[in-house]
């Protein structure tokens, strides 16, 4: 049997402290067939050289450095563009992969056609590496759903995202747009559920690492200064909550009934989950349609 390739995309930025021990995690993946793309958004120390000294030993890992710092949306875009295999994932660029997490994915994906994502538990560790006894993710498992109640409970369920680390296939992946705003990577996942089953897999198999401490505010600051749009400073989600709504409305692959209720239960889910302005009645959904209608026409 021959068994499909994947690729890793690895975005780093000033991560010269863990991005060896993080590359090292993708190396040595049980699963063998395995291309690695790595992307240093132009850092300030030595990451890139730290790379470099990795990749010369390794014919299936590229390397490019960027030559400006292109955002973070960008370069998270570049290696998923840049990819030419049937299934993708984002690696941070301080993260670790437990060893057999991308052949437990692929297993699942071979036994089961409908699934556009395999996404597994994940936990936080400090900069040691140490773990924090911290879940860091969520529940957005939809096996068991149909094509509306799935896409809904991601949106509800939505915490810690890291399932965006989890494995796509890279044609639904592609298929969507990557948007500059903040919380980009819950429509990621909202997309995935729209064309797919989200399936999680029962074990730690992901080290997310925390390498900062910041309130609200601080986080805000930090996307704004990636380039991520927070037009309204009273609801930084306001972008993410137009999106979701813009996408469906957009989504040329949902009919237009089921089409309608997602619109319909999304919009109740973000205006109490983000204090969203949007869709308070039905007199305001209909005005937005209309909104919508101009937009795209």
């Amino acid at each position: 049997m021959n068994l499909p390739f994947v690729t890793i995309g690895i975005p780093v930025y000033n991560e010269e402290k863990f991005i060896k021990e993080t590359i090292l995690s993708a190396i040595n993946q049980t699963y063998k067939n395995i291309k690695i793309i790595i992307s240093d958004n132009y850092s300030e120390d030595n990451s890139f050289e730290i790379i470099k000294s990795i990749v010369d030993k390794h014919d299936n890992i590229n390397i490019v450095k960027q030559k400006k710092n292109v955002g973070s949306r960008d370069n998270f875009v570049y290696l998923l563009e840049n990819s030419n295999t049937e299934y993708f994932c984002w690696l941070g660029g301080h993260d670790l992969m437990q060893p057999t997490f991308i052949e437990k994915a692929i297993n699942i994906f071979l036994n089961n056609e409908d699934v556009s994502l395999v996404y597994p538990m994940a936990e936080m560790i400090d900069e040691m590496g140490l773990p924090m006894n911290i879940a860091a993710d969520s529940d957005i498992d939809t096996t068991q759903l149909n094509n509306i109640d799935g896409p809904l409970k991601v949106v509800k369920n939505l915490h810690f995202c890291t399932a965006i680390h989890g494995l796509f296939k890279s044609d639904i992946l592609k298929s969507y747009s990557i948007k500059t705003i903040i919380g980009a990577d819950q429509p990621i996942l909202f997309h995935a559920a729209v064309h797919g089953k989200l399936y999680p897999l029962t074990e730690i198999l992901y080290l997310r690492r925390q390498v900062r401490k910041e309130n609200k505010n601080e986080v805000i600051k930090r996307y704004s200064d990636y380039g991520l749009k927070a037009k309204s400073d009273k609801n930084p989600f306001k972008e993410l909550c137009k999106e979701y709504l813009l996408y469906l409305w957009k989504e040329k692959n949902i009919g237009l009934k089921r089409r309608l209720i997602l619109i319909r239960d999304v919009s109740s889910v973000i205006r109490k989950k983000y204090n969203s302005p949007y869709i308070h009645s039905l007199t305001d959904f209909l005005h937005f349609l209309r909104r919508m209608k101009k937009i795209i026409l």
